[in-house]
């Protein structure tokens, strides 16, 4: 057991680390996970840093490995691809070089492969957040609503909507009620009788409230018809301990096809619309 786990150490922490910072980027794109948790993420970041201090050691000890190795250490390539490629090279030299193990062409194709899906996975990650990084913040005429969106939506005027915006895949309708007798429910089954009124072949999908700080948010998910074309409805009241009787009701839509894809980035500006004090 010692001696298998001493073989493969470097292939553990290479494939840990590539797990460990696409959990990290998942956490950090969908932050509702820990949110009010900051110490959470400390940790997180504070594992990361032991990661990457444990990689430059290894980086330094597989340094002197080679300058040790009379056949090694007369080719400056293996300096080169430890240093480049460190989590990629270091276990296939380890398993080639100092194992000698008789299958290593094997071994390393499967372990190779392993990061290369892992590492693609990463990419996605990274660029998902890249975009989340390029934002802009939206406020409401009355100054009592907050959204922040990515920049690739455009604020359009709308029918009698108070905020509506759009990218290629989503469009986001905002109401505005201050003070009004209705209800939030009220307000979501108006809006509901209306969608069964005008959309054909509607079916609920989801209902659902969750509370982040001081905002409650209940979405009530619905699917229809226009001219064949089915959507995705996503009908939502916000309410907010920082200012009674004031109701923001959102409207996000999408084609059925692209729900899959786009339900994170529709919650998140659920989650980024704030009721200001």
């Amino acid at each position: 057991m010692k001696e298998n786990l001493k073989k493969y150490l470097t292939h553990i922490i290479s494939i840990s680390f590539l797990i460990y910072m696409n959990a990290l980027f998942y956490i950090i794109i969908h932050n509702s996970i820990v949110q009010g948790k900051e110490y959470i993420m400390g940790l997180l970041v504070l594992l990361e840093l032991v990661f990457v201090i444990g990689i430059f050691g290894e980086m330094i000890y597989y340094f002197i490995k080679v300058n040790k190795n009379k056949e090694l250490k007369g080719n400056p390539l293996y300096y080169v691809l430890i240093y480049m490629l460190n989590i990629f090279y270091i276990p296939c030299f380890e398993i080639k070089h100092i194992q000698k193990d008789k299958d290593y062409k094997k071994k390393n194709i499967i372990f190779i492969s392993i990061m290369i899906v892992l590492y693609a996975m990463l990419t996605i990650n990274i660029m998902s957040f890249t975009a989340l990084e390029s934002t802009k913040t939206y406020n409401s005429t009355d100054n009592n609503v907050t959204i922040t969106l990515s920049d690739n939506y455009k604020e359009r005027i709308v029918g009698e909507y108070d905020l509506y915006f759009s990218n290629d895949a989503i469009n986001v309708g905002m109401f505005l009620y201050d003070n009004e007798e209705q209800s939030a429910n009220d307000i979501l089954n108006y809006q509901a009788n209306y969608i069964y009124k005008t959309i054909d072949s509607v079916k609920r999908v989801s209902n659902t409230t969750k509370t982040i700080e001081d905002r409650e948010i209940h979405t009530i998910v619905y699917k229809g018809k226009i001219d064949d074309v089915e959507n995705i409805y996503m009908m939502s009241t916000i309410t907010s301990k920082n200012k009674d009787n004031y109701i923001v009701y959102v409207v996000e839509t999408t084609r059925s096809e692209n729900y899959s894809i786009t339900k994170d980035e529709m919650d998140k500006n659920l989650e980024n619309i704030i009721i200001n004090k």
